[in-house]
């Protein structure tokens, strides 16, 4: 585990060592679980991104491959 400084505002400070109250825990547990928690929210919004972003291509690729359904039956249908 290595050290690091952090710069933090006074109202900050206030803000953890309050919570650090209720959680008893010291505060580098304490940001280090904050730090966690923030990372995990980051990755898993990345995550329902990604997947957003897959479900909209499959739609089209659905509506592509219905509309090229609709054309082949239509064109079968003017055959016969």
């Amino acid at each position: 585990m290595q050290k690091v400084m952090l710069t933090l505002p006074d109202d900050l400070l206030e803000e953890i060592a309050r919570a650090m109250h209720h959680s008893q825990q010291n505060r580098s547990a304490f940001v280090r679980q904050a730090v966690r928690e923030h990372i995990n929210r980051l990755k898993k919004k990345e995550r329902e991104q990604l997947m957003a972003e897959g479900y909209r291509e499959q739609a089209k690729e659905s509506r592509r491959d219905a509309k090229a359904y609709l054309e082949v039956t239509r064109d079968l249908g003017e055959d016969e």
